[in-house]
């Protein structure tokens, strides 16, 4: 969701403006609190002070302490007959039960059984009243604290009350302390004894004033009881808290006219000029966007401050934009043409090249490559020599971009005219390595592996200039050919190579590559290196030509990473199948018809769907007539299929009486009738989609052999 800056403003204002007002209010309260402690503070001193003033004083000291000794001798006596009060449901049950204990509570209480006053209590009576009158005043004059008297009992550890002046009940304790009452697990009260107790309404704090006897103006002995002073903080904390709450109605108001003038201002002085600058970039930036003849356009901010500052910089900066623009667009057409052209180059750089895939009776070829550019200096090439020599090369130009595909375009046509001219390799590449030093300015060379195929021999003469040494597949293992290394093409004039050769039967796999693979790094810069490429090699031994490549690259693009490739890579796999079929059936039934075409199709899957269907024509009428015409149980028949560069041949040897399948295909064609029976009309087809069938009979058994062109 999109904000504008307006809005934005406002916040910021009414952020500053709560947060101002939040410290005014917590300075506030807590100043208005401490000041109100002081305040309680002050009177609670005063009070203690009045308390001791009048227990000490020379006009008071004698009255008020033998007062308080009559008490204490008094609820003594009774406290000690009954040391441990009864569980009371209420305090007013408390109150009377108390009361039927101490005699002068009746005069103090009236309204419990009545008005009854004994003579001999009634001086002591008089003193109890006497000390009330002490506290009645100092609660007053204390702002309605709580004074009271107690002893404590040290061998209970609890304080016994003697007289409390609450008029009636405490509101945070909720109850009243009458003589004789106690509260246990007390600790013994000291001259500095204070006592702070939380409730749900709020603090209570108590403070004692020890009341000695007075011998020549001088208190002695243990204390005879204890004023205590009580006084809380529910009262004066309404009163904080009223303030308050009238505070923050005053400064919200306050607060909310502040943002109100503060977004009035900030609109007039930032947000309207902000629209300004804004609407003329989105104006210009959506003409530039669709293409539209674009001018600066300038949005009149007249504000004498930095946004008028800005505004200029924008006009300036829209002017170099168009500039920059028009330099861009013509770079653009340039670089547009050169990667056109770029693009043919690159097209007729590929086309130069033969296919990535080759299949043929007695070699299967795959190839990939890759530029790490729009052109490159890697190449390949393999073409035939005759009927039983096959050239290969792979190739890297030192160098990248045009000046390498230029030079590798002259080393790929130069390599491949001087092997169709001889058969003599070292001379090939004696002759290409003296005409590129030829007019070579730009110091390029080539490094390259030259093989030739001999086919019918079943072996590989090469020549490796400088070029990564290739791996050789073959039973089951996978080797880097130890090989010479000499000289790249284009180095060193009149250099003699060195060939070599290598046997190459069957089923044997040869793997070439340039070092855009090897050498390929990854974050670390590490290489990819032979190692990996053996392990790839490993992997896939049992995978096809086309698997092969997938796999390897896999692995490279794993290993690599993220990291762009900074050379060519090129992979060539040459493999020589082996295409022949060889079965022996005994007893055979129809079924061998489906499992030779089914093999045949395996084996030969590169040829034309027209081929292997005249193939599945002629395995069917030839078996089917073996089948048909010898004894089953009796029947052995022979399938061999062998080829050569243009041919397939087929022989199908059975045993069993003489049986010339074309002498019935001959006479079907020249003596037909209803007569014959059935069978020669497809011979008569098989002889046609052949281009020679013969037959013979040797050793007791009819062979058939058909041959037929692949091309």
């Amino acid at each position: 969701m999109k904000t504008s800056i307006r809005t934005k403003i406002i916040l910021l204002g009414a952020i500053l403006s709560i947060l101002a007002m939040g410290i005014a209010l917590m300075v506030s309260y807590f100043s208005s609190k401490s000041a109100l402690s002081k305040q309680l503070d002050l009177a609670v001193q005063n009070t203690m002070q009045d308390l001791h003033d009048t227990f000490y004083d020379d006009l008071f000291k004698e009255e008020y302490i033998d007062a308080t000794k009559s008490v204490k001798e008094y609820v003594l006596e009774k406290y000690n007959e009954k040391p441990d009060l009864p569980a009371f449901e209420s305090v007013e049950e408390e109150k009377k039960y108390l009361t039927s204990i101490y005699a002068f509570m009746y005069y103090i209480y009236p309204d419990f059984q009545g008005f009854i006053m004994y003579a001999g209590l009634a001086e002591f009576t008089k003193k109890y009243i006497a000390l009330r009158s002490v506290f009645q005043s100092e609660k007053v004059l204390s702002g309605g604290n709580t004074c009271y008297i107690a002893f404590y009992d040290q061998e209970r550890e609890r304080l016994v009350y003697l007289l409390d002046y609450s008029f009636g009940k405490l509101d945070l304790l909720n109850e009243e302390r009458f003589p004789g009452s106690y509260e246990t697990n007390m600790a013994k009260p000291s001259d500095d004894y204070t006592q702070i107790s939380t409730y749900s309404s709020g603090k209570v704090i108590t403070k004692s004033l020890p009341i000695y006897e007075i011998e020549d103006s001088q208190p002695v002995g243990e204390p005879i009881a204890y004023v205590f002073l009580e006084y809380d903080y529910s009262g004066p904390q309404e009163q904080v808290n009223k303030s308050t709450l009238i505070n923050f109605a005053t400064l919200g108001s306050v607060a909310l006219m502040l943002i109100i003038l503060y977004a009035l201002v900030s609109h007039f002085l930032i947000v309207r000029n902000l629209k300004k600058l804004s609407s003329s970039t989105l104006a210009f930036t959506r003409a530039l966007n669709n293409g539209e003849e674009i001018k600066s356009i300038n949005p009149n901010v007249k504000s004498k401050d930095e946004l008028e500052l800005l505004s200029k910089s924008f006009v300036s900066m829209e002017d170099e934009i168009i500039n920059y623009v028009d330099v861009i667009k013509k770079e653009a057409e340039t670089k547009e043409r050169m990667n056109a052209e770029l693009g043919v180059a690159s097209r007729i750089q590929l086309e130069a090249l033969p296919n990535t895939c080759y299949d043929d009776n007695v070699v299967s070829i795959r190839s990939f490559i890759q530029s790490a550019k729009e052109v490159g200096g890697d190449f390949y090439d393999y073409f035939y020599l005759d009927g039983t020599h096959l050239a290969f090369i792979i190739s890297d130009v030192t160098g990248k971009g045009i000046p390498a595909s230029l030079f590798m375009m002259r080393a790929k046509e130069l390599i491949k005219s001087k092997l169709l001219s001889t058969n003599d390799i070292e001379q090939v590449c004696f002759d290409v390595n003296n005409s590129l030093l030829a007019n070579n300015k730009e110091a390029l060379f080539v490094t390259s592996f030259i093989g030739v195929l001999d086919l019918e021999k079943e072996e590989l003469l090469f020549v490796n200039a400088g070029h990564e040494r290739p791996f050789i597949i073959a039973n089951g293992e996978v080797k880097q050919l130890q090989c010479n290394a000499n000289f790249v093409l284009g180095g060193v004039n009149d250099f003699k190579y060195v060939s070599e050769k290598i046997p190459f039967s069957k089923d044997t796999t040869i793997f070439l590559h340039t070092d855009g693979l090897n050498e390929s790094i990854n974050s670390e810069r590490e290489e990819f290196g032979y190692f990996r490429i053996l392990e790839s090699l490993q992997k896939s031994i049992d995978s096809s030509l086309d698997e092969k490549i997938e796999i390897l690259n896999k692995d490279l693009s794993t290993f690599c990473g993220l990291v762009e490739p900074f050379d060519d890579e090129t992979l060539l796999f040459i493999n020589t199948p082996n295409r022949c079929i060889d079965e022996k059936y005994t007893k055979p039934t129809y079924d061998i018809i489906g499992e030779i075409t089914n093999k045949f199709n395996d084996k030969f899957s590169f040829l034309s769907t027209k081929v292997k269907s005249e193939f599945g024509i002629i395995f069917d009428e030839i078996l089917n007539n073996v089948v048909s015409y010898e004894k089953p149980d009796e029947l052995v028949v022979e399938v061999k299929i062998n080829t050569n560069k243009d041919d397939i041949i087929l022989t199908i040897t059975s045993n069993g009486e003489e049986f010339n399948p074309l002498d019935k295909a001959d006479k079907y064609l020249t003596e037909y009738s209803d007569d014959l029976k059935v069978g020669g009309f497809g011979l008569t087809i098989v002889k046609n989609l052949s281009n020679n069938i013969q037959y013979y009979r040797k050793n007791k058994k009819n062979v058939l052999v058909l041959t037929k062109h692949i091309k």
